[in-house]
Formats: structure tokens, sequence, C-alpha cells
């Protein structure tokens, strides 16, 4: 399923954050904070599992849960806004899956939030600028990824909102790579531009 695809995407992308730390001998509090992504990030990937798998898989989800709950619930306490903006991003994926939403930029959005909920809520110009930074990798990510399993989804007939947007009915993507390499691109350009912007002054801010 692409969200469970999406979701250990996202995990190992959580160690980004060390982007936002305050300085080289400071580094403590920004390695917590990427193990406190990961951990939210991989308890949601063991309940999307306890939800959708059958059998052996259902029941080794569950008892993963079981044994993620202590350190989940600790995370959790400490980044709550970013454990329910995980969550209903979860909860939306699974709705357009289910309705089988052609929207890229829909799809696309769920993955950003989930990217983006980690940043840390300073309330200051880094956080609005790691912020935006986040969201278009989330975005981009979400993009590639349904790229390269064009041939699995189809095969699977999975969700895939490239190929519904497209209306494709074969894995070839000739006809159409020009607007996708522009969507890409053009998340890229964001997160370059974000990047630019945090300067080694703010990061140490």
């Amino acid at each position: 399923m692409r969200r469970r695809r999406l979701l250990r995407r996202a995990e190992n992308d959580a160690t980004l954050l060390r982007f936002g730390g305050k300085s080289c001998a400071e580094t403590d509090d920004a390695l917590r904070l990427a193990a406190d992504a990961s951990i939210l990030l991989t308890y949601h990937k063991f309940q999307d599992d306890l939800a959708d798998e059958k059998g052996a898989k259902r029941a080794l989800a569950a008892l993963l849960c079981r044994l993620g709950r202590r350190g989940y619930e600790k995370a959790r306490a400490r980044m709550p806004e970013a454990d329910e903006d995980i969550r209903q991003a979860l909860e939306d994926l699974r709705r357009l899956e289910a309705e089988r939403c052609p929207s890229m930029d829909r799809a696309a959005d769920t993955s950003s939030r989930m990217t983006a909920a980690v940043v840390p809520r300073t309330g200051d110009n880094r956080e609005r600028i790691l912020h935006q930074m986040f969201y278009q990798i989330g975005r981009w990510i979400y993009l590639v990824d349904a790229v390269q399993d064009i041939q699995k989804d189809m095969e699977e007939n999975s969700y895939n909102p490239v190929v519904l947007r497209y209306e494709l009915q074969t894995p070839d993507i000739s006809a159409v790579r020009e607007p996708l390499e522009r969507t890409l691109e053009r998340s890229l350009a964001d997160i370059c531009m974000a990047f630019d912007l945090l300067s080694p002054g703010e990061m140490r801010t």
C-alpha cells in the first residue's frame, strides 16, 4: 500500500531535521527530535499495518504496536501536535485512496503534511522556512514514489494518483513526462529556495 511505503520513506527523512539544529556542539536536541519523529511515524506505520493486513502480518503488527506503545506515548507527549497532524494526514490519505481520487496535489498534500508535521514549533522565521522546505520535500517524495510505482500499482490495481490523473493505460509515461517533470521541478525549486533562506545565523538561533 502507498501509505506504508510513504511512512517508510518519511521515517528515513526524519533525520533531515538536523538541518534545523542549533549548532554542531548542540546536536542532542536535534537528534532527540529526529528520534521522536521517527518513533511517531513508525508507530503509525504499525497501526496502518494492523488496519490493513491479515493473518500473520496482522498479528505481527499487533505485537509491534504493543511493544512500541511506551516509546510512542513518550514521543507523542513531547510532540502532540506533530502526532495529531500525522494521524489526520493518514486518515485523509486513506479516504483519498478509497475514493481513488485522481488529484495528484491532494494526494501529495497528505505526504507534505506528515513531513512538515515534525518541524519544531518555535514560532519564529526558522519554523516558517523549515515548514515550507519539509512540505515540499514531502510532496516531491510522494510524487516520485508514485511515478516509480506506476507499473507495480497498475499490475496490483493499487491506488496511484499519477495513473488516475493522466488516465494511463500502460506504464509508459512518455506522453506525460513533461508535465510530470514540471511539477517535480517546482517542488525542488521551492526546497532550494527555502534552504537558501536558512542562513547559518538562523540555524543557530
